[in-house]
């Protein structure tokens, strides 16, 4: 079924054509193995779900031929990622090994316990501690935190050091 929809609509017929020269192109140029016709077919359904078909009529020609190469070129590089990840991983279409799934399971589930020990150690912070650390992070910039917060001019970095540091050693005293 195609994404495109089936009128002999001039602006879809003229998209289509568009797209399949150059899904040729980059086709012809990925080592993803992508065929013409699915690289146009995903543009298409990825376009039509992030913009809508009013939002694609809405752009002129030039910029809606742009946004489609853009999106095929990516969803090309995508396909080729994929296909060498898979090759690296050696499996190349077989079944995974149920050894690295479970592995993966364990590694889900000790992230999982890490992220609900770091909000555990940060509900356990002051208020003002808590909005410190959130306004560094969040800028980047312990100044402009420290302004946020209405903290002293006293040395901030010295307060953000400790402040880190009891962190770290929070969370590492109740690793594993």
């Amino acid at each position: 079924m195609s994404v495109i929809p089936l009128r002999s609509d001039a602006w879809w017929t003229g998209l289509r054509v568009q797209l399949e020269s150059r899904a040729r192109i980059v086709a012809g140029g990925s080592r993803s193995r992508l065929s013409p016709d699915d690289l146009v077919h995903d543009t298409v359904a990825k376009l039509l779900a992030s913009y809508g078909e009013e939002g694609l009529r809405a752009r002129s020609q030039d910029q809606l031929l742009s946004l489609a190469w853009r999106t095929m070129k990516n969803l090309a590089i995508d396909a080729a990622r994929r296909r060498t990840e898979v090759l690296a991983s050696g499996h190349d279409g077989e079944a995974p090994d149920p050894v690295d799934s479970r592995g993966l399971a364990d590694e889900t589930l000790a992230a999982e316990r890490r992220g609900a020990r770091v909000r555990e150690v940060l509900a356990a912070l002051s208020d003002e501690e808590r909005c410190f650390l959130v306004h560094v992070l969040e800028t980047d910039s312990v100044p402009a935190a420290q302004r946020h917060c209405s903290w002293p001019e006293k040395s901030p970095y010295y307060v953000l050091r400790k402040l880190l540091d009891g962190l770290r050693g929070e969370l590492e005293e109740h690793r594993g």
